[in-house]
């Protein structure tokens, strides 16, 4: 793929890059705005899909973050071409502008996730990416903005899980909320999506000192995709409350692409809440809103039925109880 330079590539960024991290109206509240914000990025030798990610809070420090740097020393070529990040750069209000460098690994993504992980240790955001390394794959990152002795600010690594341990090995977010409702964080991914992907759940745990901080595997199941080899779309799932329990439930598509699973880490384990035959392969990203919406290769939509209860049967004379699963799907044509 021929790498694009200069305005236009800039100006696709931008259009991008609102619909991700804020909305328009937010970004242009800030001090400086979307435009002085393009002639930044492109001093930073941004790679090609580069996207400005604007802040969701309209309090925090950070006001918008970016992929910088572009290298084509890992030759993975997962996201449709061979070059990929090797910084992070952070914008923050008071005109401080902030990053970090890789000398080997590579950031193989699209858009920094700005997040916050801990709201009761840390009030600010912290930035999740995909990091990968030349000989070991993938792995998935937690940044954070740490202040020095004279004010000023800096990145570090606060927390990263394992790499997958294989070259050209790779895995994509699937979502991040507290999905057991223990009050902490997990961000789930899919390891290894285009060959009988691991649904995977990483709890943050904070550390006493923050660059202690760490990720714990909270549950995994296999069978999952969320990510097309090649494709740019990396938003396959979508996280919502689907059964009403009041805890956050996550929607992804199965290994194949050609059907959806809802599960929940609610008591602790990956469980399946619900499944659907979709009848064809997934297109590109959900559409999440009040219902979540799913394009398909045959050209129609897939709308997520509403959370039907379990069948609840009578209690065995053991005393345990068996349930079964209401299955069904719904095709919207445009």
């Amino acid at each position: 793929m021929r790498r694009l330079t200069g305005p236009l590539a800039l100006v696709t960024a931008l259009a991008a890059g609102l619909a991700i991290g804020c909305s328009a109206a937010l970004a242009q509240e800030s001090r400086r705005g979307p435009l002085a914000a393009l002639t930044k990025l492109g001093k930073l030798n941004p790679p090609p899909d580069a996207r400005i990610v604007f802040s969701p809070v309209r309090d925090s420090k950070i006001e918008w973050a970016a992929f910088v740097q572009a290298t084509d020393r890992y030759a993975h070529g997962v996201l449709g071409d061979a070059i990929e990040a090797s910084g992070i750069a952070v914008q923050l209000r008071g005109n401080e502008l902030v990053s970090v460098q890789l000398n080997r690994d590579v950031y193989e993504d699209i858009d920094p996730r700005l997040v916050q992980l801990d709201a009761d240790r840390d009030p600010g955001l912290e930035i999740v990416v995909l990091q990968s390394k030349p000989s070991g794959g993938g792995s998935v990152a937690v940044y954070g903005l740490l202040e020095n002795d004279d004010g000023t600010h800096r990145l570090s690594r606060l927390a990263q899980t394992p790499y997958i341990g294989t070259p050209n090995r790779w895995l994509n977010v699937a979502g991040i909320a507290d999905y057991d409702g223990d009050g902490r964080m997990e961000i789930a991914v899919v390891e290894t999506p285009h060959i009988g992907g691991e649904l995977q759940f990483w709890r943050y745990i904070t550390g006493d000192d923050m660059l202690a901080s760490r990720l714990d595997l909270a549950g995994a199941r296999r069978g999952f995709s969320n990510h097309a080899i090649g494709s740019r779309d990396l938003a396959l799932s979508a996280t919502l409350d689907w059964n009403g329990d009041g805890l956050p439930d996550l929607v992804v598509p199965t290994a194949n692409r050609k059907g959806l699973k809802v599960v929940t880490l609610a008591d602790g384990d990956v469980e399946e809440l619900g499944s659907f035959d979709l009848g064809a392969e997934v297109a590109g990203n959900f559409k999440a809103g009040p219902r979540v919406e799913v394009p398909l290769k045959n050209g129609s939509t897939f709308a997520l039925p509403s959370y039907a209860k379990p069948k609840r049967y009578p209690v065995p004379k053991s005393g345990h109880e068996t349930r079964g699963r209401d299955e069904g799907h719904l095709l919207l044509n445009r």
